[in-house]
């Protein structure tokens, strides 16, 4: 009996067989690439066999063929001919270029000489507007602060005029003072001096005397400490004499108040206005128990401030650029005094 082979007849190959075969044939390609580009030969492209003798529908395949070839050519010498008429135009545009260019100039100058005349005529109308816009600027803001202006002094049962003691007459206004009695000859009102410790003692008691032979007149020095609350406030004379004073409205208090006015933070004088504000509470207002105070005066003369010392807090907005209340500003000093903050009268 014959014996059987020992070695093993499946065609199967190990992977490291395999590879190392996968690499040989890379290897060999890439030298057939280079060897092909040192000569300078490039590779055959694979010849068309074109189409099968027995594909179906072969001579409709050709003709369709045929036509796209043709609409191709068509396609080529449509382009070379707009290409031709485009170099032919060129050159004639050459030809007129000098002629194209002095018209152009001549537009360029008529352009010009049109521009001029129109910024001229635009910066004339702008300097129209501009002065009209300020005047009609002007004439809104006039008419906006009078507005809150008049509801202030409407709603107000008092009315305290704050004047600045470096210029009281400059800053009274005689016709503020005939408007609030017009709508209510019971309406108070108060002169206020602030800015007491800008002026000598004599001219201040002096303009104090002058006003308080026709109305109440107060001296008053506003806080000017920074802190949000808690703003100090000095007492000018004793708790009798601030009571006598805030009812008649005499001229002992007055003295009294601008002899203590000294350099310092602290707020002086409001002592006097609140005793004087609390005694038109109690009796001079038909019995209501509770006053409204509306604080009125021309720009930057203190009102905001006049407020917060009264409060002891900064409760209204101040700052040293005029115009900084824009509209009421209602505090509630009390149960029986409610203070309205109005914009300086421009």
């Amino acid at each position: 009996m014959p014996k059987r082979s020992k070695k093993s007849k499946s065609k199967r190959l190990t992977l490291k067989q395999k590879y190392k075969v996968i690499k040989k044939v890379k290897e060999h390609h890439k030298k057939k690439r280079r060897e092909l580009k040192k000569s300078g030969k490039k590779p055959k492209e694979p010849k068309d066999p074109g189409i099968p003798s027995q594909w179906p529908f072969k001579e409709e395949l050709l003709k369709e063929m045929a036509w796209k070839r043709q609409q191709i050519l068509m396609q080529e010498k449509a382009k070379k001919e707009e290409r031709k008429r485009a170099r032919e135009e060129k050159a004639a545009g050459m030809d007129t270029e000098e002629g194209d260019l002095q018209q152009l100039a001549a537009l360029h100058a008529a352009a010009s000489d049109k521009q001029q005349d129109y910024e001229a005529r635009k910066r004339a109308r702008l300097t129209a507007d501009g002065v009209s816009g300020k005047q009609g600027d002007a004439d809104n803001s006039r008419r906006a602060f009078y507005k809150e202006f008049r509801r202030v002094v409407e709603a107000s049962d008092v009315v305290i005029q704050v004047l600045d003691a470096r210029d009281p007459a400059g800053c009274r206004c005689p016709d503020v003072e005939r408007y609030v009695r017009s709508l209510d000859p019971n309406k108070r009102i108060i002169l206020l001096l602030n800015k007491m410790d800008l002026v000598p003692r004599e001219v201040g008691e002096a303009w104090l005397k002058h006003y308080r032979q026709e109305l109440p007149a107060v001296a008053f020095k506003a806080s000017t400490q920074q802190q949000a609350d808690g703003l100090s406030r000095k007492s000018s004379s004793s708790s009798k004499g601030k009571k006598a004073a805030a009812a008649a409205g005499g001229s002992s208090q007055s003295n009294a108040a601008a002899a203590s006015f000294a350099a310092g933070s602290g707020c002086l004088g409001a002592d006097t206005l609140l005793q004087l504000l609390k005694n038109y509470a109690r009796n001079a207002m038909g019995g209501k128990g509770s006053i409204t105070v509306g604080v009125v005066g021309l720009p930057n003369v203190g009102k905001s401030s006049l407020i917060n010392s009264l409060k002891r807090a900064r409760v209204a907005q101040v700052g040293s650029t005029p115009g900084v209340t824009k509209g009421i500003q209602e505090i509630h000093l009390d149960k029986h005094i409610r203070l309205l903050d109005s914009p300086g009268r421009p």
